[in-house]
């Protein structure tokens, strides 16, 4: 394969939609002579690094043709560790090499954070999507710390669990819907690929069915149509798959490690005022504040100047201070540093 950049995927940066191109390392290699596709998936840092429960089952993974026809699954495919990437091999049925534009991921009993995901065809095409587009979407979200391999981003990651933990359970995805040029409007755009298709959460305990692009013979319309793994295309009018999702979120009483930043792109303030995230508690020492996840609060980091109702990061201390006493009956069970580049 080529060192240059092989794919683009739409990313999230300063509130602004930009293009990432993605280096050939991001991709599995080929599976040369079979008709088989390769997934990979990269997940958030773990309690080791970052984001409390984020590495655990792989996902199971599902893929169809552009005819909506299905072509394959692998629903056993291991596990992962947090701040890794694993690649999944989906045989497609019947020996078929056609290209598998759409992609489910169904959560596995254990909650991941995805920040991205690629996926290289029997031909030899390659498509990427970033976890950013949870935030974006309105999906489960938390920073992830974690580089997609050739760049200098580090996405959020979106959150699907099966048992409760996490609200969404899978999502689909239409990966060409995530590669090529940014519109001139960008709410359009992002619009757009949150519509549903180019990127669709589900909330069944079993998700294994997905929307698809399909035109009417006499129209340019697009129609929705949904399709189990059994069954070939029906079209279908409207959504009702893809209710509104409840903004409404559980508390995050299952984090029990912080995270310290020193980044600049990443701030407590955008992790505290937006509905969807969930994860540890998080401090930015740049930015001076910190951001208690259980209630979405933000607080000043204790300096010189400011000793009370503020969070210590004093080794010895590390906890949220108000009226000189700690509000947690017991330390973190873990402290992450992340670095000032990430």
């Amino acid at each position: 394969m080529a060192t240059a950049a092989v794919a683009t995927a739409i990313g999230f940066g300063s509130s602004l939609l930009g293009i990432i191109s993605f280096g050939s390392d991001a991709f599995a290699s080929r599976r040369e002579g079979q008709a088989a596709s390769v997934v990979r998936i990269g997940v958030a840092l773990d309690r080791s690094g970052g984001t409390s429960n984020a590495g655990g089952d792989l996902p199971r993974v599902r893929l169809w043709n552009a005819a909506g026809e299905f072509l394959g699954r692998n629903t056993d495919p291991g596990d992962i560790r947090d701040g890794e990437f694993r690649d999944i091999t989906v045989h497609h049925s019947g020996n078929n090499g056609q290209q598998a534009p759409y992609m489910l991921l169904s959560a596995s009993d254990n909650a991941v954070c995805i920040a991205y995901t690629t996926i290289t065809w029997p031909d030899g095409g390659q498509y990427a999507w970033l976890g950013d587009w949870g935030n974006l979407c309105e999906a489960s979200w938390y920073y992830s710390n974690l580089y997609v391999p050739g760049t200098n981003h580090t996405p959020t990651c979106t959150w699907i669990d099966r048992n409760g933990d996490q609200r969404h359970t899978g999502f689909q995805l239409h990966f060409p819907d995530f590669a090529g040029e940014k519109w001139e409007d960008e709410e359009a755009q992002r619009v757009h690929l949150c519509s549903g298709i180019p990127f669709g959460l589900h909330e069944e305990r079993n998700p294994d069915s997905i929307n698809i692009w399909s035109r009417k013979r006499d129209s340019n319309e697009e129609a929705h149509g949904s399709i189990s793994e059994k069954d070939r295309l029906q079209e279908r009018q409207g959504r009702s798959s893809l209710r509104r999702r409840s903004h409404k979120m559980r508390r995050n009483t299952e984090f029990h490690n912080v995270v310290i930043d020193g980044s600049t792109r990443r701030t407590a303030t955008q992790l505290c005022e937006s509905n969807g995230s969930e994860g540890p508690d998080y401090a930015n020492t740049i930015e001076g504040l910190f951001c208690r996840m259980s209630d979405k609060t933000l607080w000043p980091i204790c300096n010189e100047m400011v000793h009370d109702n503020c969070f210590n990061t004093d080794p010895a201390i590390q906890q949220l201070i108000i009226s000189g006493l700690t509000t947690r009956d017991s330390p973190y069970s873990a402290v992450s540093y992340w670095g000032t580049d990430a």
